[in-house]
């Protein structure tokens, strides 16, 4: 945009489809060049900054969803107690304020 002006691209259907698929060459590609010149991923484990080995993408995914649910427990709680002192503090003032 400049100015008054405004300038539109168009782009049909086969233009999109065909720039997506070149984007998909491109990432497979840049992959793996990556895997030549760094070697495969590795996954480290984040307390300790050492090799994990023989971890699997279900088993991590697994682990994530189980870290995930004890992190929503423990926010459940907070939230409750937050909750909880609240409606103490409205009664306190209620009943102070008579």
């Amino acid at each position: 945009r400049a100015g008054d002006l405004v300038t539109l691209v168009l782009e049909s259907s086969d233009q999109l489809s065909e720039q997506k698929a070149k984007a998909v060459q491109f990432a497979g590609s840049r992959r793996e060049e990556a895997r030549d010149k760094f070697g495969e991923r590795e996954v480290l484990n984040p307390v300790t900054w050492t090799s994990q080995q023989s971890v699997d993408d279900r088993a991590l995914q697994e682990q994530i969803e189980a870290d995930r649910g004890a992190e929503e427990e423990g926010q459940d709680w907070i939230l409750l107690a937050s909750a909880g002192i609240g409606i103490g503090v409205i009664l306190l003032i209620v009943l102070l304020s008579r």
